[in-house]
């Protein structure tokens, strides 16, 4: 299954934390697993199992067809 988690970082606390845990064990178990953040200086483990874009940001628009273009890629 094709799974993408929007968040702001997958370090931190809370949700981030969570969303980096989910991701880390959906890809472990098999599924393709895409992590799109929104925060552009989140800093991204190494050795992640899954693919993981950046959005710059720029705006509510921008924002948006950014992560509309990770989600397409």
């Amino acid at each position: 299954m094709r799974i993408a988690i929007l968040t702001t970082a997958l370090t931190g606390g809370g949700a981030e934390f969570v969303a980096g845990a989910w991701a880390n064990w959906l890809a472990d178990e098999g599924h393709e697993v895409r992590a799109i953040l929104t925060d552009p200086r989140a800093t991204i483990p190494e050795g992640v199992p899954f693919a993981v874009h950046r959005v710059a940001g720029g705006g509510s628009a921008a924002t948006v067809r950014q992560v509309r273009a990770a989600l397409r890629a």
